[in-house]
Order: C-alpha cells, then sequence, then structure tokens
C-alpha cells in the first residue's frame, strides 16, 4: 500500500494546520503550490501537503493519470487526517479535485475548514462526473477562491445558491484556473496568489477565534 509522504512548512504553536493536495496531473511541489505554502509559512501557519497514490503511480509509470471517480481521493483523505491526528486543528484541501474531495468528507471527519483553490463546479475530465449536491448542507466552514475567468467555473457560470450558509467564494478578476491572469488583468499572477494567500490568512485567523 502506498505510504503517505509528507511535506511540512511552518510551525503552528498549537494552532491550525492547513493540509493542501494537487489537482489531476499536478503536483505538490510546482511553482503555485510552493509560492502558496512559502507565504502562508510567512504567515505564521504550519501547511502540511501530500501527493495522492494516482499521482505518485502514474509517475512511477511513466503514463497519464486517470481517475473514474473521486472515492479512492475521499478515503485518502480519510487516511491522511486519521494519521495527523487531532481533526478539529487541521483544515483541508487544496487545487481542484483534491478540495473537492475534502470537500466531500469534511463534515464526517470533523475538520475544522475546507479551502478549495480553483474548485471544480464543472469536471476537469469528461469521464469524471462530480456530484456538487454536498455543497448545498455542508456544515465545515469552507472558502473557495476562483478566478473569474475558470473554465471550471466561472463568475458567470457559478450561482451561489449551490453553497451552505458555511460557504464564502472569493473571485479573483480576470484570472484563470491557476490564478493566471487573463489578458484584460490588472494584476501579475504573483499578485493573485498574494491576494489569495491573504484570504487563506484571514479566514484561518477567523476559524482559531
Amino acid at each position: 500500500m502506498h505510504s503517505t509522504t509528507y511535506l511540512i512548512n511552518g510551525i503552528n504553536n498549537g494552532g491550525l494546520t492547513l493540509v493542501l493536495s494537487h489537482g489531476l496531473n499536478s503536483s505538490v511541489n510546482g511553482p503555485f503550490m510552493e509560492k502558496m505554502t512559502d507565504g502562508l509559512a510567512a504567515h505564521g501557519f504550519k501547511v502540511i501537503r501530500f501527493e495522492f497514490p494516482f499521482m505518485v503511480e502514474g509517475r512511477l509509470n511513466d503514463a497519464p493519470v486517470y481517475i473514474e471517480n473521486t472515492a479512492s481521493l475521499e478515503s485518502h483523505w480519510k487516511k491522511v487526517v486519521s494519521e495527523l491526528g487531532t481533526p478539529e486543528k487541521l483544515v483541508i484541501g487544496g487545487k481542484c479535485i483534491a478540495a473537492f474531495a475534502a470537500s466531500r468528507v469534511a463534515d464526517q471527519l470533523g475538520v475544522r475548514g475546507v479551502i478549495g483553490l480553483g474548485f471544480p463546479f464543472v469536471s476537469p475530465d469528461p469521464d469524471l462526473i462530480l456530484d456538487q449536491n454536498h455543497l448545498k448542507s455542508m456544515r465545515t466552514p469552507t472558502m473557495i477562491i476562483q478566478g473569474s475567468d475558470d473554465p471550471l467555473g466561472s463568475s458567470a457560470n457559478v450561482d451561489d445558491s449551490v453553497f451552505s450558509h458555511t460557504t464564502s467564494l472569493h473571485w479573483l478578476e480576470n484570472a484563470g484556473h491557476n490564478f493566471i491572469p487573463s489578458k484584460n488583468s490588472k494584476k501579475s499572477h504573483d499578485e493573485n496568489i498574494l491576494d489569495a494567500m491573504e484570504w487563506i490568512a484571514e479566514f484561518l485567523d477567523f476559524l482559531e477565534q
């Protein structure tokens, strides 16, 4: 069985720990995740990253990776939270499909919160069906940060009525799925990531009160 390897940045001095993972065909140590992690660690938060087994297997086999559903990701989130312990001190999520899977199991696990960076309101794979119905009844405080031009969920197509009252949605104007600026944007990629980090820091501070 795949043994989870954790990358740990920052300290929490008994506070909340943010646990992040990646989207499809991306990694936890890519430039986006590195910048996000370094920035949040500099804010004083402990950030733990891990990779899902399907990505490890794909890399070892030098082959594209596919998943038929998010059941295996949800199961691995349960394993991760069990290994890290004290779920009420954990905020889980990450990029795209990782955040979706985290949101599916958050209430069951009793974690303190969920963070989604580029949430897949539209599936990244036409063969992967993502049931969004759980978003209407989630009890766990959740923050989603989304580029307004994200093809997996743009500001023109995402209806706030799909969320429960515990979920907040922040838009990065004229930004795409990885928060990369669209041609009409007045902000750089680094500025978009900085804005996202500030929102996350405020969210974590709020949850610690």
